[in-house]
């Protein structure tokens, strides 16, 4: 099995605890990740998997002089990456690839490659993987269907999967996928994140004070996360030192240097708080939380489904508007409480803190996503064992096989 996944630290920790799952799964199995994220050394590579480093794609063409370079350097990166990549997949021969990344600009670069693959390795299987939802319906499908991405997936692709539930959103629909296409779509249910004992607590929380609720607050990578966590610190800040609570804040390592030194700095000043760029122990700090505030990311969601934590969610306002979706999907099913883009101030969001750490019976509560599917990786090993069998000769077109698991879910109660 070969996995290719673009840069985001989202996407390339989803991509190796999948690897992880099928690895445990399937013992005598061989997969290999390709990703362009810099920071991938920091991720504990799964047995059984291993990774390879593809160049990342600099800055798009611009009319400056500076950027007409950097459109060099862009295309001499997609020239290296799609080499690399042809050049592995021939290498490795995998039973089946799997591709992690958004589908827009499909052209440019992933489908030469899968071209390679129809064409050089006939037998080799391809699924495209997306999150539970991709972005707002109205940028999604225009964009998607002007730039050809609906008749490359179908022509190119086995199957795609959708890593969540299809009474939550239905990309199909939502997304007007052709008859052809939507035939290929698998919900698999959300991922469940691994399970951390009680007993393993982070030494700082150790050291703190377990009389006082937690407070975590996390920006993702953090590429985009200074206005959340600036404007919790400043809430912070507002109160004085009378906060009742404790607080982690991760500020994410993709957060440029001098707005996490500025943010580090500001929490240093403040009592009762702990301040990281980076953490392994994310799930840690969940799992002794009372409450995670986020912008909404797919992984951070899920976490918060399995442990049942109570989220506060901050999405920013960037096109195709992932996080809001999402922040908007789950606040209707009374998941989550949401603080929308234009509303973010000090004030707004420390009063949703207040509210949540409240308990109040009119607060959302995780425990209403109780029936919501969680067997994400389960259902994943199911599609690799169906698409990675061996071929009987004349059997290398896609396969119309169907599973339609998702369908017997139940619909979560709003």
């Amino acid at each position: 099995m070969c996995c290719y996944d673009q840069r985001g630290l989202g996407r390339t920790a989803r991509t190796l605890d999948i690897a992880s799952s099928l690895a445990s799964r399937f013992s005598d199995s061989s997969i290999l990740v390709l990703t362009n994220l810099s920071i991938v050394g920091r991720f504990r590579t799964p047995p059984g998997v291993d990774v390879v480093r593809v160049p990342s794609i600099g800055p798009a063409v611009g009319a400056e002089a500076g950027a007409r370079r950097a459109a060099l350097v862009r295309d001499v990166a997609i020239r290296i990456r799609r080499t690399l990549a042809e050049r592995t997949i021939e290498s490795f021969q995998p039973d089946l690839v799997v591709i992690d990344r958004d589908p827009a600009h499909l052209p440019s670069e992933i489908q030469p490659v899968l071209a390679f693959v129809r064409e050089k390795l006939t037998k080799t299987r391809v699924a495209w993987a997306l999150p539970d939802m991709v972005g707002a319906p109205g940028v999604v499908s225009p964009r998607w269907s002007a730039e050809g991405v609906y008749q490359a997936l179908d022509r190119l692709c086995d199957e795609v999967w959708v890593y969540g539930v299809r009474g939550v959103f239905d990309q199909a629909r939502e997304y007007r996928f052709p008859p052809a296409l939507a035939e290929k779509v698998h919900h698999t249910g959300y991922l469940r994140s691994p399970a951390v004992p009680p007993h393993r607590v982070p030494n700082d929380l150790l050291r703190a004070h377990p009389d006082r609720p937690l407070v975590l607050v996390t920006a993702g990578g953090g590429a985009s996360g200074y206005p959340l966590i600036s404007n919790y610190l400043d809430f912070l800040e507002r109160v004085n030192g009378s906060a009742t609570f404790q607080s982690v804040v991760i500020s994410g390592p993709m957060m440029p240097a001098r707005w996490n030194t500025e943010l580090s700095e500001r929490a240093r000043r403040l009592p009762h708080v702990i301040f990281h760029r980076f953490s392994k122990h994310v799930l840690q700090y969940l799992r002794h939380s009372q409450l995670a505030i986020s912008r909404g990311g797919y992984n951070t969601l899920c976490a918060n489904l399995t442990y049942r934590k109570p989220a506060i969610l901050v999405p920013d306002e960037t096109p195709p508007h992932e996080h809001l979706l999402r922040a908007d999907v789950f606040g209707r099913l009374r998941w989550c409480g949401l603080v929308r883009p234009g509303d973010l101030s000090p004030a707004r969001l420390g009063e949703s803190v207040m509210a949540a750490l409240s308990g109040g019976s009119d607060q959302p509560r995780p425990e209403r996503a109780e029936r919501v599917s969680l067997d994400g990786l389960d259902h994943i090993g199911e599609r690799v064992r169906v698409l990675a069998v061996p071929r009987r000769p004349g059997r290398n077109g896609p396969i119309h096989e169907r599973q339609r698991m998702e369908d017997a879910r139940p619909t979560p109660r709003p």
